[in-house]
């Protein structure tokens, strides 16, 4: 086509390979600026382990000479035949805002649950107070002060809360370690399943101050106890 180029095979049969090295325009290539530490790969060597039958293009990477072709020929290619033409900018737009809209998904999951844990930590905080009346009362009968009352139920929630996240970050790091294991065998995509980030940091602070506030309204419960009244019931 006069407004286009093919400029790389990804694939090539065997007869062909010759023709494709010598289509390979050696002048363009600036050798000053290879890195030369950088891993070889040969075509040929990769050709050889592939049976001739199986030999195929599988895909063209073109280069458009100018706005009409790139209107033109991505549609004529996907109406009239069996091949699909891709836009990589098109394509790269689309999925990142698939994306986008995946991490906002996982965001508000993530907001929702924090709200969930801060909740629960203080229907468990509260309710083991009403249980915890007497005791509490024994505890500042034997000279506990209502600071030292109030201090230590503070501190429940913050153990509570910590746990919590102690948890939440190993099976988050489990939870990855599995996918990229997934990952890495179909798609030879590969990262690092037990790596922190300074996020996790932050999200230690904003549990132990979720577990303070959720523990703020127990401990002043706990702190305005009235011994007589409780020992009394």
């Amino acid at each position: 086509n006069p407004d286009s180029t093919a400029i790389w095979v990804d694939t090539v049969p065997a007869e062909n390979t010759d023709d494709a090295h010598a289509g390979h325009d050696h002048s363009e290539h600036n050798h000053g600026h290879h890195d030369h530490n950088e891993p070889v790969i040969n075509v040929d060597s990769i050709l050889k382990t592939i049976p001739n039958s199986k030999r195929e293009i599988t895909a063209l990477l073109v280069k458009y000479k100018n706005m009409r072709a790139q209107m033109f020929i991505p549609n004529a290619v996907n109406k009239n035949s069996s091949l699909i033409a891709a836009d990589p900018d098109i394509e790269r737009d689309r999925m990142l805002k698939l994306v986008d809209s995946g991490i906002q998904t996982a965001n508000l999951m993530g907001y929702f649950v924090l709200i969930i844990s801060a909740i629960s930590v203080f229907i468990a905080l509260f309710s083991s107070l009403k249980d915890r009346g007497y005791e509490i009362a024994l505890i500042r009968v034997q000279g506990a002060s209502r600071l030292k009352v109030f201090a230590m139920i503070l501190g429940e929630g913050l153990m509570l809360s910590l746990l919590g996240y102690i948890f939440a970050i190993l099976i988050s790091h489990v939870g990855m370690w599995v996918v990229s294991g997934i990952l890495e065998s179909n798609y030879h995509y590969d990262f690092n399943p037990w790596a922190f980030s300074i996020m996790e940091v932050y999200l230690l602070g904003t549990a132990l101050i979720i577990g303070l506030i959720s523990a703020l309204l127990p401990a002043l419960k706990a702190y305005r106890t009235d011994i007589s009244t409780t020992l009394s019931k």
